[in-house]
């Protein structure tokens, strides 16, 4: 009987359906998503990203939520987030800096406005940044600049 239990067990890991039980396991990451879509949220008037982030449930495991891409070798962290062209309004929410496995980050073409904020250096493994066409001032952290493609 044991030896059933543990082959069931095995087999369970091996699912596509671990990566779901996986990403319940990272809170963190869940946790920041919803702090992000929550902001964006309360100060976006576009019906885009009302729809975009209708995707972002319960229902679903966040790893397969729109714009949201997880690790192949870290299945429950968060490494790209394309959030690009959807209507979001605001500052970049702090909890983006939670999301420390992020490789890509794309703001690009939304309505976000604001100080780059110098939390972004806290994202180390940061290789691509796109937050082009919105209304940023400020420096550029360094670190950024020598780490990662900056747009």
């Amino acid at each position: 009987m044991e030896e059933i239990l543990i082959s069931l067990l095995f087999i369970l890991c091996l699912s596509p359906c671990s990566q779901s039980f996986a990403s319940v396991n990272n809170t963190v990451d869940y946790k920041s998503l919803v702090d992000i879509k929550d902001q964006f949220l309360k100060q976006s008037n576009s019906a885009s990203s009302a729809t975009f982030m209708s995707s972002w449930n319960e229902a679903n495991p966040f790893c397969s939520w729109e714009g949201v891409t997880c690790g192949h070798e870290h299945s429950d962290r968060v490494t790209a987030l394309d959030l690009s062209s959807i209507g979001l309004a605001g500052p970049l929410p702090p909890a983006i800096a939670n999301l420390t496995f992020l490789k890509r980050l794309d703001f690009s073409n939304n309505g976000i406005y604001g100080e780059i904020p110098p939390y972004l250096a806290r994202l180390q493994r940061l290789e691509h940044l796109n937050l082009s066409f919105n209304s940023f001032h400020g420096d550029i952290p360094a670190i950024l600049v020598t780490n990662s493609s900056v747009f």
